[in-house]
């Protein structure tokens, strides 16, 4: 007997191995590449339907074309009606996505299409939309949306701030804890029901994934809760590691392409954290929990250990694409977490004609108190924690040797992986010079450069015209220090006050770390402390012969031969104060960055005759 529970153990094992491998395989043979960045651009007619009509509470930042399922968001002063609409504009790439700028509409309003042609599921969705825009208050309704409907966009900006800072996003974002929440609720819920009808709960569920646009992990949950019920109703008990393997097998079959993404890579590492620790808990815990601490505190004190092991099985990916490590998402998501279920209720009973009423009393009143505590955190050092200079492979052998740590039982196995993750640790604390360099940062209409030296570095400019300030940080900024290992910017100078210029300057100086530099006006000074390279900033007097872009600063980097002129929008007199101010070019190799005037600019031909550079 013994013997046949072995082999049957590790031919589970060799086939869970065999199923994860093939889907790994798959889904990388599926994967769509990402769409580099470009300037090109060309007009374009696009004509299609409405589908959707959302309440925009927060700025619009232009037309986003999503690539994936063929849609286009517009802002509108009026509710569009259902039917044709034409949009012309100007289409242009950057960044994996498409943006229809100087964008205009025009309605069709044709007999064959009529609101009757809309699906049944977008008219589903347009109601649950409606009906939870009406009822709660914009940033409730952003939060409510995001949970029915998967619509993340829709939470409010500060919200959606607090949320990331905090790394607790993931509690907002349907996902397989979602429905497996919402599978726990309907259970209790139909508990009464005869056995023939507590299918409905499957209907419900679906129902449910379609609401929130059927996305990849609502389709993972869903699979991994039916293939669970299946083998429950013949008897059988599926593995938990042979339902994540599955689930990525579905995942692969049942959605199309698409470009590869973090949230796929974060789901199953957590996942898999989870799988870990919860299959074998130490003893330690499990002894210290069940005597010492009430029922309430010992089931935080549980979510709190689970917490920590999706962190650590998740956090290399994170620092990898981000540079960053989440530590308050330990000890935040447990808390909040106990709110979800309750949340997520009643933003389902909202939408409801009889309930809706002690559902949105209940929201608004839970929103106070959310708002009040992430306030609060948001302010603690911290949050997240931007540490791009760290060895990412010193990181990843750190948090999988804690990881495994976390669920074994065997204590000579324990103390080596604690030796080795102290040992690996050691690189962190002091972590080694980064490699100096000058880097711009696309970012469509605007202006963002960063200049690294071995232990810290400066940005100037950065800001832009199509992409909000929070998303230039988090998907331009943050990546690039992290790929290139470098310190995040201490140092902070914007050429002017103009927002394509500066709100991400902004954005950045919200954590207290960074400072703003500036040189007197009609003058410039030395920048220190950047090594190898030599900078000096100039700042151009405001003349009463100067245009709308007045004066403004511009920065030297020189280094070996080489000289990098860096200017913001100055024309005119600014132009041409600054190529007299310029030190004696002739025996540098010069490059001259300009952020988007063009040629035609007044003063930038008395700029080319003195700096001669070789590219501009």
């Amino acid at each position: 007997m013994h013997t046949s529970l072995v082999t049957s153990r590790s031919r589970g094992c060799i086939c869970a191995a065999l199923i994860l491998t093939a889907a790994a395989a798959l889904a990388t043979i599926r994967t769509i590449p990402i769409d580099g960045a470009t300037s090109s651009a060309r007009p374009a007619r696009l004509i299609g339907e409405v589908t959707e009509i959302r309440w925009d509470h927060h700025d619009n930042w232009g037309g986003v074309l999503k690539t994936a399922d063929n849609t286009i968001n517009f802002s509108t002063n009026s509710r569009p009606p259902f039917g044709a609409v034409e949009a012309s504009g100007l289409l242009r790439w950057f960044g994996g996505k498409a943006y229809l700028t100087r964008m205009s509409t025009r309605y069709l309003p044709l007999p064959a299409q009529s609101e009757s042609q809309i699906s049944w599921l977008d008219q589903l969705r347009q109601h649950l939309r409606d009906r939870i825009d009406e009822r709660l208050s914009p940033s409730e309704a952003g939060l409510a949306r995001a949970l029915v409907l998967g619509e993340g966009d829709a939470i409010s900006s500060d919200r959606y701030s607090h949320y990331r800072s905090l790394g607790v996003l993931h509690l907002l974002a349907v996902s397989g804890m979602h429905l497996w929440c919402l599978d726990a609720i309907l259970r209790r819920l139909l508990a009464f029901l005869p056995a023939p009808f507590k299918w409905l709960r499957l209907i419900m569920l679906a129902l449910a994934a379609l609401a929130a646009g059927f996305r990849p992990a609502v389709v993972r949950a869903l699979s991994v809760l039916c293939l669970r019920d299946f083998a429950r109703s013949r008897g059988r008990d599926c593995p938990s590691g042979s339902l994540w393997a599955l689930a990525l097998w579905c995942e692969c079959l049942l959605l199309p392409p698409r470009a590869g993404n973090l949230g796929l890579v974060l789901s199953y590492s957590a996942t898999a954290g989870l799988l870990w620790v919860n299959r074998a808990h130490p003893a330690a815990l499990q002894t210290a929990g069940d005597g010492l601490l009430p029922r309430p505190l010992r089931l935080i004190a549980k979510a709190t250990y689970s917490s920590l092991a999706a962190s650590l099985a998740t956090a290399p990916w994170l620092h990898a694409i981000h540079g960053t490590v989440e530590p308050w998402s330990v000890v935040l998501t447990p808390i909040l977490g106990l709110l979800l279920p309750l949340r997520l209720l009643a933003s389902w009973m909202v939408c409801t004609p009889v309930f809706h009423w002690p559902a949105s009393t209940l929201l608004e009143s839970l929103g106070k108190f959310e708002g009040g505590l992430l306030n609060l955190l948001d302010g603690l050092p911290g949050t997240p924690l931007v540490v791009p200079e760290l060895e990412w492979w010193r990181l990843t052998l750190v948090c999988w040797s804690l990881l495994l740590l976390l669920g074994c039982r065997r204590k000579l196995l324990r103390r080596a992986l604690w030796v080795s993750a102290l040992v690996f640790s050691h690189g962190l604390w002091r972590p080694p010079a980064s490699r100096p360099g000058v880097a711009v940062i696309p970012v469509g209409h605007g202006l963002a450069v960063v200049i690294a030296s071995a232990h810290r570095s400066l940005i100037f400019d950065f800001g832009s015209r199509i992409i909000p300030p929070q998303e230039l940080v988090r998907r331009r900024l943050w990546p690039l220090l992290a790929k290139q290992r470098w310190r995040a910017p201490d140092l902070l100078v914007a050429s002017h006050g103009d927002s394509d210029h500066l709100a991400g300057l902004r954005e950045l100086a919200k954590g207290g770390d960074a400072r703003f530099l500036a040189a007197p006006e009609g003058s410039h000074m030395p920048i220190h402390g950047l090594s190898p390279f030599a900078l000096r900033l100039f700042n151009a007097p405001v003349s009463a012969q100067s245009g709308g872009n007045a004066g403004g600063q511009a920065i030297v980097v020189q280094w070996a031969n080489h000289l990098l002129l860096i200017t913001g929008d100055q024309e005119g007199p600014a132009l041409r104060w600054l190529a007299a101010a310029l030190p004696d070019t002739h025996q540098l190799s010069t490059t001259l960055i300009i952020p988007h005037h063009g040629l035609s600019t007044d003063g930038l031909p008395e700029l080319l005759d003195i700096c001669k550079p070789i590219r501009a």
